[in-house]
């Protein structure tokens, strides 16, 4: 299993401007994986959004976040409080705009940009919560012609077995300890999740079902 670290920089403008609150993870063909952390009420100035299709993977329960649009005639709009191990996806937008957490608490969490064949984009919409899940469990929470994300559950003693490896996919964690940590799988690898130690170990899985698009 390759657990994945820091990467390089990328040509992002908020990666190099704004370095206190986007942090490159992890970059290959399939995907770009971005850690985000908004302070309490804090306050970004304007820079653009990604125009690439992406799932916003939270890391840490948070109140509402302001985007003010610049040079948009739908100007602000609010991501109401969210809730950690939840997920949502949504179509890339070519867009610039300030952010500014409304809450008093710190806004964590990871943008997953898919750089594949972006297939149905307008599909890509919906927030997937957890699940009060007791024994080990595989479950789809979203799917479409470019991507397919199943939440994984298993608890102390029991096993969890990734054999359907007809495309590449990256796991994210959602356990105490590990969250937000990264493993990236290759087209044919198989992977056996145990969990000896812990009460319960939690991940999702985003299966890349479409190329990676040429590059720009």
């Amino acid at each position: 299993m390759l657990v994945l670290g820091s990467a390089g920089m990328t040509a992002q403008d908020a990666i190099k401007t704004l370095p206190d609150n986007y942090k490159l993870q992890f970059e290959n063909d399939y995907v770009r994986v971005t850690r985000v952390h908004y302070a309490a009420k804090a306050k970004l100035p304007p820079h653009t959004h990604t125009s690439l299709a992406t799932a916003y993977v939270y890391l840490s329960d948070s109140g509402p976040v302001a985007f003010k649009h610049v040079g948009a005639d739908y100007g602000v709009v609010t991501r109401q409080p969210v809730m950690a191990r939840s997920f949502r996806v949504y179509r890339g937008v070519d867009e610039i705009h300030e952010v500014e957490n409304l809450g008093p608490i710190a806004s964590d969490f990871l943008r997953v940009e898919f750089k594949t064949d972006p297939v149905e984009p307008r599909t890509l919409r919906g927030k997937f919560l957890p699940e009060p899940f007791s024994d080990a469990t595989v479950k789809v929470q979203f799917e479409n012609a470019q991507v397919k994300i199943t939440r994984l559950y298993w608890p102390r003693n029991k096993t969890i077995q990734i054999a359907d490896t007809a495309n590449p996919s990256l796991l994210i964690s959602f356990t105490e300890g590990s969250m937000g940590n990264l493993t990236w799988l290759a087209k044919g690898q198989h992977e056996t999740l145990s969990n000896t130690t812990r009460p319960a170990m939690e991940a999702i899985r985003i299966e890349f079902r479409t190329a990676p698009m040429p590059p720009s």
